[in-house]
């Protein structure tokens, strides 16, 4: 009976609890989303109809977008163990590093200085979900080392 009272405890004290979880299913639905430009992107490399730097931010994007999902799967399911804050933080900083470099490459590669996918929405999912799945993780992390 105690350990149902503190695993319900830890939940209720795990302030970043809910960032965590809108950011990993927002992050999870992106993924999703992205496997199809992933798929799409080595089909095109492997059948040699498109060998450009399209194809190649393509495939980029779509295993961005890969690991978006999966941290927000991390995510998801983790928020709310004390014991899983360093697991859920670590996902976070992975997710925004990929998030950092497809917004890097998908500038570098295109031809007259502005961004192939020149949607500003197209950065919001591998930036702005990273950085409140990460806000959200480091206030987990903050109340796992700070309890009395």
């Amino acid at each position: 009976m105690d350990q149902i009272t503190n695993q319900q405890t830890n939940q209720k004290d795990m302030p970043g609890k809910m960032a965590i979880k809108v950011a990993g299913l927002l992050m999870m639905a992106f993924g999703l989303a992205c496997f199809g430009l992933l798929v799409a992107g080595l089909a095109a490399v492997f059948t040699e109809l498109m060998v450009s730097h399209i194809a190649f931010l393509m495939c980029v994007g779509g295993s961005s977008g890969v690991l978006l999902g999966v941290a927000g799967i991390v995510g998801v399911v983790n928020c709310g163990k004390m014991e899983k804050a360093i697991t859920c933080f670590v996902w976070g900083i992975i997710a925004g590093l990929s998030g950092v470099t497809y917004v890097i490459l998908n500038v570098l590669t295109s031809s007259d200085g502005a961004p192939f996918f020149e949607v500003p929405g197209l950065y919001i999912a591998p930036l702005g979900f990273p950085i409140l799945y990460i806000v959200g993780a480091s206030i987990n992390l903050y109340t796992k080392f700070n309890r009395k």
